[in-house]
């Protein structure tokens, strides 16, 4: 979320505003992620409260009412926030991030979370989400639809300052992120077989953090496989990128993806599936393929075209860091948004 959040803060600073970005002491360490026109306001966190973080209220309100600002923009929800949003809703209008409207499966969250998101959907001068899927879900809420904006999730360029240069690709297919269980990541291990069957030198390589154990039964050919099971850095991230041929994400349910653009930036094509937003972003054919959820058969058939003919493959990569530039800057996610903060503005 922290560089979700500084390429946000930065792109706003660009038109020349004052952008404050309170975070907890912890995160200090991120602070190479924003620019220096960004002012920072520290929160120190204390001692888990029901297994949660939380952080110095008095600290955090008093931050509030010293930068005065014009527009709150929530990135994130949080169980913590809410005593902030019922002290705050009357001081200015909020602007509230909101990723996903509902828990996927095997995702935790626990009701504190879920009481937060129902309360910034309510509190929320206006909403902005990242998929018309989303926006969808949240109108089947009651959610008004003035209060709704679809801008897209902004491009993961930055990843690419870390490439090696000259680096080459390996017979990779990549899955990256989070391992839970609406990522469905066990049909691109039962799709395997197929695969290494026309192309046997291919790997298929997933990196991320999560619980790995419960999808090794499905797994025949362990040696096919290359687990990256940590939080992934940056550097590491930029080379599992370039390494790769294509990047595979066989979610069985989404809302939107942030890996979509980090493969576009380094010009992978993506296959991924007809759930949520994907394939408002991942443009069939063109920057890659879509395919039903829950079929690794047709899933293992799109990888093995691409695999199989390297200029496609080359095109649709190109194709992808195009419709990145064209679509997904941050420069033009910035003007959308703040016309949503003069929305907001004008409705106070």
């Amino acid at each position: 979320m922290t560089q979700y959040t500084s390429q946000l803060a930065n792109s706003i600073s660009n038109f020349n505003l004052d952008v404050h970005v309170i975070t907890p002491k912890c995160t200090n360490e991120n602070v190479n992620y924003f620019n220096e026109n960004i002012s920072f306001n520290y929160v120190p966190q204390i001692k888990k409260l029901l297994s949660l973080n939380s952080f110095r209220f008095d600290i955090f309100i008093k931050c509030i009412f010293d930068i005065n600002p014009d527009i709150i923009h929530i990135t994130m929800e949080h169980p913590w926030l809410i005593p902030y949003l019922l002290v705050f809703e009357n001081k200015c209008p909020i602007v509230s991030t909101i990723h996903d409207s509902k828990k996927h499966p095997g995702d935790w969250s626990p009701y504190p979370y879920l009481i937060s998101l129902k309360l910034l959907k309510k509190k929320s001068s206006r909403i902005i989400v990242h998929s018309k899927a989303v926006k969808n879900q949240l109108l089947t809420e009651g959610i008004p639809e003035k209060k709704i904006n679809v801008i897209p999730h902004g491009a993961h360029s930055f990843f690419s300052k870390y490439c090696i240069k000259d680096v080459a690709e390996e017979n990779w297919i990549l899955f990256f992120g989070r391992i839970v269980d609406y990522k469905g990541i066990e049909y691109l291990i039962k799709a395997e077989p197929l695969i290494t069957n026309q192309f046997p030198n291919t790997k298929i390589v997933i990196a991320g953090n999560g619980d790995v154990s419960k999808y090794k039964n499905f797994i025949s050919n362990k040696e096919k496989f290359i687990f990256i099971n940590e939080y992934i850095s940056d550097e590491m991230t930029a080379q599992l990128f370039t390494k790769s041929k294509l990047v595979v994400l066989p979610y069985i349910e989404a809302s939107q993806s942030g890996i979509i653009p980090i493969a576009y930036s380094f010009k992978k094509p993506v296959i991924t599936t007809q759930v949520g937003g994907l394939p408002e972003v991942v443009k069939d054919g063109i920057t890659g393929y879509v395919v039903p959820p829950r079929n690794y058969e047709l899933l293992a058939n799109a990888i093995i075209n691409l695999l199989g003919n390297d200029q496609l493959r080359v095109k649709m990569g190109e194709n992808a860091y195009i419709f990145m530039n064209e679509n997904l800057s941050w420069d033009q996610i910035a003007y959308n948004i703040l016309d949503v903060y003069k929305s907001a503005l004008n409705q106070k």
